[in-house]
């Protein structure tokens, strides 16, 4: 629900983390921006995401709980001012001390209303408009800040508002997470508006050009400008200690992804670990269901027998687009994952190549913008707004980027009908899948923004460095299959491929088609088409053909590139 200009949601433990991680994001905006004297930086930052308001209670929600008597007992520890007494009506200044009424007490019809005129003084009025109502409000102050003087006097510590808020979440925390079924109505700053729109909706609505796109990129680039400049001198130059850490799995017979440190890991975008540990990786979670899939170990409802079984084909050694998908490429993709891949996207992720990209081997801080998609933000013709922050992290650039670039095909698998339920991108050709009609309209401005946002992250943050295209495309891959596993191990766990009779979960097959939807742009972006409209070449291009096939062996599987350069050459003739 809205109130003026803040959003409220019915929260736990989890949310209330959400929330107080904005008021910390907001304290460690304005300590970089003054530590690096980039407070315009701060500043910008600052007014593009959302901040945190209140978190209120209601008094008959903690009455109702009064049942649990081990939480009530610590959650009263918290309390110093409540149901018990009603403060004298006068203002106070923050760092003194304001007398509690030992005669008066908060009965039905009475309720407590605060008014902050600024940042020193709180005015406090005590109402008694119904006397059929109880108490709407009571306070919550850490014990810590709180000191009696005599036993109807307290004073509050001099602290600064974050350093309450911290104190309170730090006792909330706790006793929420052990009793889960508690919640709080948490709230946090509008942003974008009254009728602001995301920039996967303007994609839908196929607005996501001209000057909306324009101005899209444009502030994100800014966005990450200002990310740079805060980003402190000691967290930047990592590089040399990951080189080594290449250097160390290069020369091991069977290197794992579990070997790579949390700081490789993070530059990388968090891709690596995550997708490739040897046992809990989404990869090999994925290659493992998709075998289920064709060797029908799994029980399927009538539904999800179509998408599981084009599932378990297009993961085949050899497996075409064309095998599955109607009008599709009838030549192999560019890229196949393997379970090597990631050691050679480690390697090209702090390459030593003459012309790389300073920007490209350099961390920032992310702020919380850990998932900057276009889903994750709000757009106008001269605004941009960025939403559902996550914890900050120290990533590379080009892995920051990743969110960002593979959301505008990504939330393609993410929209709505008027139900409510996920858009199927895919009809039943035959034996094949082909794209929706709404789909083969909106795909091409889907590849349209991507486009034109790679060329404007090239020039803009990356000097123009070309060969960053690969490393960049690799990611958006490996995020796009990713979140296919993603899919899967949410059907599995709501109950997928197991008997149905006594599970609540309805329509499971809708994750098949999503993650059907993620593996058909991985591979469609992987095209030759694809790549030659995207001017992206293998990273080594430019060696010798040997050295190509080498490394092509530890990457995820090329075609032939003698083919696909005297196919661009012969496309060069025909241009010129």
């Amino acid at each position: 629900p809205e109130l003026g200009d803040i959003v409220m949601k019915h929260g736990g433990f989890k949310d209330l983390g959400e929330l107080f991680a904005l008021a910390t994001i907001a304290e460690e905006l304005k300590r970089r921006g003054a530590k690096n004297g980039e407070m315009s930086a701060s500043l910008a930052l600052l007014n593009a995401i959302p901040s945190f308001e209140m978190i209120y209670i209601s008094p008959q929600h903690i009455l109702r709980k009064q049942s649990e008597k081990e939480y009530w007992q610590k959650l009263k520890k918290l309390i110093k001012i409540g149901s018990g007494h009603v403060l004298r009506i006068r203002s106070f200044k923050r760092n003194s001390s304001f007398s509690l009424d030992d005669e008066a007490f908060l009965t039905p019809g009475m309720s407590i209303r605060v008014y902050e005129t600024n940042h020193e003084e709180i005015s406090v009025v005590l109402d008694d408009k119904s006397q059929d109502r109880k108490a709407s409000l009571a306070f919550v102050l850490p014990k810590e800040a709180v000191h009696f003087l005599r036993t109807s006097t307290m004073q509050l510590d001099g602290a600064s508002d974050y350093q309450f808020l911290k104190m309170i979440y730090e006792g909330l925390l706790p006793i929420m997470v052990d009793n889960p079924s508690f919640k709080f109505t948490l709230a946090q700053q509008m942003i974008g508006g009254q009728h602001a729109k995301t920039g996967n909706q303007c994609l839908y609505e196929r607005r996501l050009k001209g000057s909306l796109l324009d101005n899209l990129v444009t502030q994100f680039c800014e966005a990450v400008r200002n990310l740079q400049k805060l980003s402190l001198p000691d967290e930047v130059d990592v590089v040399e200690q990951i080189r080594g850490e290449v250097e160390t799995l290069e020369n091991e017979a069977n290197p794992r992804a579990d070997q790579i440190s949390d700081l490789a890991d993070q530059f990388t975008g968090n891709a690596i670990r995550k997708n490739f540990h040897p046992t809990k990786g989404r990869l090999r979670f994925f290659r493992r269901v998709c075998k289920d899939f064709r060797e029908k170990n799994l029980i399927l409802t009538p539904e999800e027998e179509i998408p599981a079984m084009h599932l378990g084909s297009l993961l085949l050694d050899g497996a075409l687009m064309s095998d599955t998908f109607e009008g599709a490429s009838t030549e192999p993709t560019m890229l196949q994952p393997n379970e090597h891949f990631w050691m050679n996207l480690f390697g090209r992720a702090v390459d030593n190549r003459k012309n790389m990209s300073p920007n490209a081997l350099k961390r920032i801080w992310n702020s919380g913008l850990a998932d900057a998609g276009i889903h994750n933000l709000f757009l106008s013709e001269d605004e941009l707004f960025f939403f559902d922050l996550g914890q900050p992290q120290l990533q590379s650039m080009p892995g920051f980027m990743t969110k960002f670039l593979f959301s505008f095909f990504h939330t393609l698998g993410m929209q709505e009908d008027e139900n409510g339920d996920w858009i199927r991108r895919f009809v039943i050709k035959g034996d094949k899948l082909g794209l929706t009609d709404y789909t083969k309209d909106l795909l091409p401005d889907a590849y349209d923004a991507f486009e034109f946002a790679l060329d404007q992250i090239i020039s803009d943050i990356f000097d123009d460095d070309q060969g960053l295209r690969w490393l960049l495309l690799q990611y958006v891959t490996l995020q796009l299959l990713s979140d296919a596993s993603f899919c899967l191990q949410r059907w599995e766990m709501k109950g997928g491929g197991r008997s149905r009779a006594d599970n609540h979960h309805q329509k499971l097959q809708k994750w098949l088609w999503r993650a059907l939807w993620d593996v058909y742009v991985a591979f469609d972006i992987n095209t030759v088409d694809s790549w030659l409209r995207f001017d992206v070449e293998h990273p080594n291009c430019r060696d010798s053909i040997d050295t190509v096939r080498q490394s092509i062996e530890n990457s995820i599987r090329a075609v032939d590139i003698e083919a696909l350069q005297e196919f661009r050459s012969t496309l060069r003739k025909s241009e010129a």
